[in-house]
């Protein structure tokens, strides 16, 4: 079709957790100890003093078949047959749980020419009443101070070029552990879920839709240089546990700030608990006033949304 795209090599690198574990490695970078669960083949078992270990698939996306799982045999098999599930590859990530003491940041990014070209970070929002393992929603701009930022975005560039990522959109995670360690959790080689996009293009005028149609179509990516940074969120609203949607509350404050939300259940739907992103009820989109007000929500989330299920 003539559109302009990526080397299935670099692709793979980014998006396969094993082949990205392995690529921060070979640069020297922090990453997670690890463990590979493949079948069919031997197996050593994680020999470490961490309590809680993640097992997640090597290929899947969307926190899908992620668990948190206490640091033995058993808990770590029930992990990885419930990893397999999620995982075309077979094959079964067992890492150790890097803290996010000193942030926790999110956002998506653009590539022009193999060289990072904007990257816009915000802080993730966790339910902690679930898992603690799934983003429930961003802010931005990110409150972390800028030679923390700068950081994420030269340690982030280093990675496309090693890659040889050459050009689009990319979807990054990070944090810094109670050390002050960075650790690029992911970087995807598209834009962010949950309307990501959208959200950004409200804070800063940034469109990353256009510019990924553009590329793509071998069109000039023009990326606004003086950003807004107006503060705003997206959050998935979310059921803590199964059965069938009754009501949505939402707070008259929350809604006058609310620019756009898309409903994914409705009334009577059957919802699951949150602990992936087929858990989504609807995705809300936020404008605030004035940062402070990002604060109070995220600080007070259940203050202003509630979502009532019935049992079965």
């Amino acid at each position: 079709m003539g559109l302009k795209s990526n080397s299935v090599s670099s692709v793979l690198k980014l998006t396969d957790k094993v082949q990205f574990r392995k690529t921060l490695y070979d640069m020297g970078l922090n990453t997670p100890n690890v463990w590979i669960y493949e079948k069919r083949t031997s197996f050593k078992y994680p020999e470490t003093l961490e309590k809680k270990m993640i097992v997640k698939p090597s290929d899947s996306t969307g926190t899908k078949g992620v668990a948190l799982v206490e640091n033995n045999k058993e808990q770590i098999d029930i992990g990885i047959e419930y990893a397999l599930n999620f995982s075309p590859s077979k094959r079964v990530l067992i890492e150790e749980v890097i803290d996010n003491s000193q942030g926790d940041v999110h956002g998506d990014g653009f590539i022009i020419d193999g060289k990072l070209s904007f990257l816009y970070l915000g802080e993730h929002l966790y339910d902690l009443k679930i898992n603690g393992l799934n983003p429930a929603g961003t802010t931005w701009p990110s409150i972390l101070p800028s030679d923390k930022l700068e950081l994420v975005e030269e340690t982030v560039n280093k990675i496309i070029e090693y890659v040889a990522f050459e050009s689009g959109s990319i979807n990054v995670e990070a944090r810094f552990n109670s050390n002050n360690d960075l650790f690029i959790m992911e970087i995807g080689p598209r834009n962010g879920g949950y309307f990501v996009p959208l959200a950004i293009k409200y804070s800063t005028g940034v469109d990353l839709v256009e510019a990924t149609l553009n590329q793509i179509t071998h069109e000039e990516v023009y990326i606004v240089e003086n950003k807004k940074n107006l503060p705003v969120a997206y959050y998935a609203i979310h059921a803590r546990a199964c059965g069938r949607l009754n009501e949505v509350l939402i707070s008259d404050w929350l809604n006058e700030r609310i620019i756009q939300r898309e409903n994914i259940k409705n009334n009577g739907d059957k919802v699951e608990t949150f602990i992936n992103s087929s858990g989504v009820i609807a995705v809300i989109l936020v404008l605030f006033k004035n940062n402070e007000e990002m604060k109070v929500f995220s600080n007070e989330i259940d203050e202003h949304i509630k979502v009532i299920v019935n049992d079965f």
